[in-house]
């Protein structure tokens, strides 16, 4: 073991970067939580529910973060760091499945996109949460058996692709649904399928990211030996490891603080409500309205840029229909 391949030097200055960018979005993350309850009626419970499991995970491992740095400012070896490594991985492996769920939901959303606006299948969404957790529990065995550098991650890298199925699967179902619902669906069917596509406009940023932060992170673990949390044993055996692990930790923090922004802008309800704020701080503009201000044409456009919320006069139109039948 050699000593001098990671100085104190190096793990005093990778604590105090962990620190100094983990505090920031720990806070982030729970206030993005909170604004996340508070507009918990812009979309269905399942998904509000999925998404600030998600973002509440990703405030926990960077908690987590902040707590190891700390406690390994004053103690390397302080047993208090082994608990909340434990707890780190818990959550961290969680995160996967919960994206799943979370892609499953919005799948089902839009694929019974006329009936899922009422639809409350708690006992479902809950089995599908236990299904997740014993995923979880599977690759911590898989961890305490020494087998997290194969098996484990082989799991991640399966849930990665799942992700990524249910992407390209929401994406050209959401375009069928879209071409076929112009100007001819009822209007329930439009609204649903308005929010379904807000949703994941919302959704899908996040996930891209958090996606490739994992697979990031696989392919660092399988390469350079580099996981998210700094490996001592490793730091003084392998050289190189001081450089390596201190640019995959610098892309996973810097690449968080973004995330939260993204859904902040991608967020209709919460956007508005930034967007509100700040007007009033800025002084009002009086402008000239058009002539043809009432003839406006809204749109709400899916995922393609198409339109699928039609015209003002479609609406009025399928108002009309609707009385008359």
């Amino acid at each position: 073991m050699n000593e001098s391949l990671c100085p104190d030097s190096f793990l005093l200055a990778v604590n105090v970067l962990s620190i100094t960018l983990s505090l920031p979005m720990v806070v982030v993350f729970i206030l993005l939580c909170i604004l996340l309850v508070i507009h918990s009626k812009t979309f269905h419970p399942f998904f509000t529910l999925s998404f600030i499991l998600l973002i509440f995970s990703y405030a926990v491992c960077n908690l987590c973060v902040l707590l190891t740095a700390i406690f390994q400012l004053y103690d390397e070896n302080s047993p208090v760091i082994f608990y909340i490594d434990k707890l780190y991985l818990w959550v961290y492996m969680y995160i996967q499945p919960c994206v799943v769920i979370g892609l499953i939901e919005r799948l089902c959303a839009t694929i019974f996109v006329s009936s899922y606006e009422n639809s409350r299948y708690w006992i479902i969404y809950i089995i599908g949460q236990a299904l997740g957790i014993g995923v979880v529990y599977y690759e911590n065995v898989l961890v305490e058996n020494g087998d997290y550098n194969d098996t484990a991650k082989n799991v991640q890298f399966g849930l990665s692709i799942c992700i990524c199925i249910c992407l390209v699967v929401l994406f050209f179902v959401n375009r069928h649904l879209t071409y076929n619902s112009r100007h001819k669906s009822t209007l329930t069917v439009r609204y649903q399928l308005a929010e379904n596509v807000k949703a994941l406009r919302t959704f899908v940023p996040f996930v891209v990211v958090d996606n490739c932060i994992s697979i990031l992170f696989v392919l660092s673990m399988f390469f350079f030996e580099v996981d998210f949390n700094i490996n001592l044993k490793v730091c003084r055996n392998l050289p190189g490891y001081t450089i390596t692990f201190t640019i995959f930790r610098t892309i996973l923090l810097l690449t968080q603080l973004f995330m939260p922004l993204l859904v902040v802008k991608q967020h209709s309800s919460i956007w508005n409500q930034v967007k509100s704020q700040l007007a009033r701080r800025q002084p009002t503009v009086r402008q000239s309205i058009d002539a043809d201000q009432n003839n406006k044409v809204f749109k709400i456009n899916n995922v393609l840029g198409m339109d699928i919320a039609g015209t003002n006069i479609d609406y009025f139109t399928q108002l009309k229909v609707q009385w008359l039948t």
